[in-house]
């Protein structure tokens, strides 16, 4: 999704601008590409907004998520680490 902005024009001759989110492909080329499938960003960021304080305020959720993160931060540094001595070793 990326975002987008339409102007309207109202009939007294002001505009009103409208933000949208719609989908990457339809923005690029067009609607033989894809459908739209456009979502207001005021409802969309409120939306997402929400749900981070919520997962914010469940802290045993949000400390299990970080350590499982971080867990698996370690795992691939370690995997890219052996992968470079492997490089090394076979180029040396």
């Amino acid at each position: 999704m990326v975002p987008s902005i339409t102007t309207a024009t109202r009939k007294d001759g002001t505009k009103k601008k409208h933000r949208y989110y719609v989908c990457s492909n339809f923005h690029n080329k067009g609607s033989s590409a894809c459908k739209a499938n456009s979502i207001r960003a005021y409802q969309a960021e409120e939306e997402i907004i929400n749900r981070i304080l919520g997962f914010l305020s469940d802290s045993e959720s949000f400390i299990s998520t970080i350590e499982g993160l971080n867990k698996q931060t370690v795992h691939s540094t370690m995997q890219i680490k052996d992968e470079l001595e492997q490089i090394r070793a076979t180029t040396g």
